[in-house]
């Protein structure tokens, strides 16, 4: 049987309404990164073993449709990604106990990414994402990287908001997310009238917005 081998940037799949095609974003040490092409669903990244990857193209009888480059992206330090992991796990509300025990990970090995003192795999990786309800992108990709197909299916509203928001350094970025967190959780609060103190909350943030 010939043999196949992954690269950063195939599209593997078939003409077939059957068949989701994937793209593969990154490959390391056993495990390779890949997202799915849909056409309407947004398209998360997901890792699994190399092996389970190439079982799924002979199992589908997957052709190579193309290797372009620019859908691929380079991994984050693994400083960065454990800021990344702390400051998600915090948000998420989890002890690193609460992710080892949705992970069956150890508790001494969460602790160890998150201070950026040793690797993690992307397959494990996949994994605590999933355990803190995050994307898997969030945690691992280099912000130096680009994705031009889905940066520009973004609005241009949205495409400054995260402009401006990676341009800042990690502390602000969770500033901001957690006070987003608190607008959308509060927001039906804010709307009530009867409260005093919601009211003026609610004339706060419309002055801020305003400004």
């Amino acid at each position: 049987m010939t043999s196949i081998r992954l690269q950063a940037g195939q599209l593997w799949g078939k003409n077939s309404d059957h068949v989701v095609n994937r793209r593969v974003i990154l490959v390391e040490g056993h495990s390779v990164a890949f997202r799915e092409e849909k056409r309407t669903d947004r398209c998360f990244l997901q890792a699994v073993a190399i092996a389970d990857f190439v079982g799924w193209i002979r199992v589908q009888q997957a052709i190579l449709f193309e290797c372009d480059m620019h859908q691929s992206w380079a991994r984050a330090s693994d400083e960065e990604i454990g800021k990344r992991l702390l400051i998600q796990r915090v948000q998420a509300g989890l002890s690193q106990g609460d992710v080892a025990q949705k992970t069956g990970l150890s508790r001494a090995a969460i602790a160890l990414w998150e201070g950026g003192k040793r690797g993690c795999s992307i397959r494990n990786l996949s994994r605590v994402a999933v355990a803190i309800g995050v994307d898997f992108d969030t945690l691992i990709r280099s912000a130096s990287s680009k994705n031009g197909e889905t940066f520009e299916e973004l609005s241009l509203e949205d495409r400054r908001l995260l402009g401006l928001f990676r341009v800042v350094d990690i502390t602000s970025r969770a500033e901001v997310m957690r006070w987003l967190e608190i607008r959308a959780s509060a927001q039906s609060v804010l709307r009530r009238r009867g409260d005093p103190f919601t009211n003026q909350l609610w004339h706060l943030y419309s002055s801020l917005a305003q400004s």
